[in-house]
Protein backbone atom coordinates (compact mmCIF):
# COMPACT_ATOMS: atom_id res chain seq x y z
CA UNK A 1 0.00 0.00 0.00
CA UNK A 2 1.33 3.44 -0.91
CA UNK A 3 1.39 6.53 1.29
CA UNK A 4 -1.62 7.72 -0.73
CA UNK A 5 -3.57 4.62 0.37
CA UNK A 6 -3.78 2.90 -3.01
CA UNK A 7 -2.87 -0.78 -3.26
CA UNK A 8 -1.11 -2.64 -6.07
CA UNK A 9 0.72 -5.87 -6.83
CA UNK A 10 4.42 -5.46 -5.86
CA UNK A 11 5.76 -6.47 -9.28
CA UNK A 12 3.32 -4.21 -11.14
CA UNK A 13 3.87 -1.11 -8.98
CA UNK A 14 7.66 -1.54 -9.07
CA UNK A 15 7.59 -1.56 -12.87
CA UNK A 16 5.21 1.42 -12.99
CA UNK A 17 7.16 3.57 -10.51
CA UNK A 18 10.41 2.83 -12.35
CA UNK A 19 8.86 4.48 -15.43
CA UNK A 20 6.50 7.09 -13.97
CA UNK A 21 7.44 7.90 -10.30
CA UNK A 22 3.74 8.44 -9.53
CA UNK A 23 0.81 6.48 -8.14
CA UNK A 24 -1.11 5.05 -11.16
CA UNK A 25 -4.42 6.00 -9.54
CA UNK A 26 -3.97 9.51 -8.12
CA UNK A 27 -0.66 10.51 -9.79
CA UNK A 28 0.86 11.50 -6.43
CA UNK A 29 4.67 11.64 -6.71
CA UNK A 30 6.07 8.48 -5.17
CA UNK A 31 8.88 5.92 -5.18
CA UNK A 32 9.04 2.16 -4.70
CA UNK A 33 10.07 2.70 -1.06
CA UNK A 34 6.75 4.49 -0.41
CA UNK A 35 4.86 1.23 -0.95
CA UNK A 36 4.67 -1.23 1.96
CA UNK A 37 3.22 -4.76 2.14
CA UNK A 38 -0.37 -5.01 3.32
CA UNK A 39 -0.59 -6.23 6.89
CA UNK A 40 -4.32 -5.90 7.59
CA UNK A 41 -5.64 -9.40 8.34
CA UNK A 42 -9.04 -8.88 6.69
CA UNK A 43 -7.40 -7.80 3.41
CA UNK A 44 -4.88 -10.65 3.55
CA UNK A 45 -7.73 -13.12 4.08
CA UNK A 46 -9.55 -11.74 1.02
CA UNK A 47 -6.38 -12.03 -1.07
CA UNK A 48 -5.92 -15.66 0.00
CA UNK A 49 -9.42 -16.46 -1.35
CA UNK A 50 -8.75 -15.05 -4.83
CA UNK A 51 -9.13 -17.73 -7.49
CA UNK A 52 -6.16 -18.57 -9.67
CA UNK A 53 -5.30 -20.77 -12.63
CA UNK A 54 -2.33 -23.15 -12.63
CA UNK A 55 0.04 -22.23 -15.47
CA UNK A 56 1.25 -25.82 -15.74
CA UNK A 57 -1.96 -27.85 -15.95
CA UNK A 58 -4.51 -25.07 -16.59
CA UNK A 59 -6.67 -26.13 -13.64
CA UNK A 60 -8.85 -23.21 -12.61
CA UNK A 61 -10.58 -22.05 -9.42
CA UNK A 62 -7.60 -22.69 -7.11
CA UNK A 63 -7.64 -20.38 -4.10
CA UNK A 64 -4.48 -18.28 -3.89
CA UNK A 65 -3.87 -19.59 -0.37
CA UNK A 66 -3.85 -23.17 -1.70
CA UNK A 67 -1.67 -22.70 -4.79
CA UNK A 68 1.47 -24.07 -3.08
CA UNK A 69 -0.41 -27.24 -2.14
CA UNK A 70 -1.63 -27.61 -5.73
CA UNK A 71 1.88 -27.06 -7.13
CA UNK A 72 3.16 -30.01 -5.05
CA UNK A 73 0.45 -32.29 -6.46
CA UNK A 74 0.16 -30.81 -9.97
CA UNK A 75 0.27 -33.54 -12.65
CA UNK A 76 2.51 -31.27 -14.76
CA UNK A 77 4.95 -30.27 -12.03
CA UNK A 78 8.59 -29.74 -12.93
CA UNK A 79 10.86 -32.47 -11.60
CA UNK A 80 14.61 -31.97 -11.64
CA UNK A 81 16.80 -34.81 -12.81
CA UNK A 82 18.90 -36.26 -9.97
CA UNK A 83 21.78 -36.74 -12.45
CA UNK A 84 21.71 -33.13 -13.71
CA UNK A 85 25.01 -32.27 -11.97
CA UNK A 86 26.88 -35.00 -13.92
CA UNK A 87 25.47 -33.79 -17.27
CA UNK A 88 23.49 -36.98 -17.91
CA UNK A 89 22.04 -36.89 -21.43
Amino acid sequence: MGTCGHTFCHVCISQWVARQSTCPTCRMRTSTEDFRPISTRIVLNQLERLLMKCKRCNKTHIQRGNISEHEQQCPNQTVSCPAFNIKCP
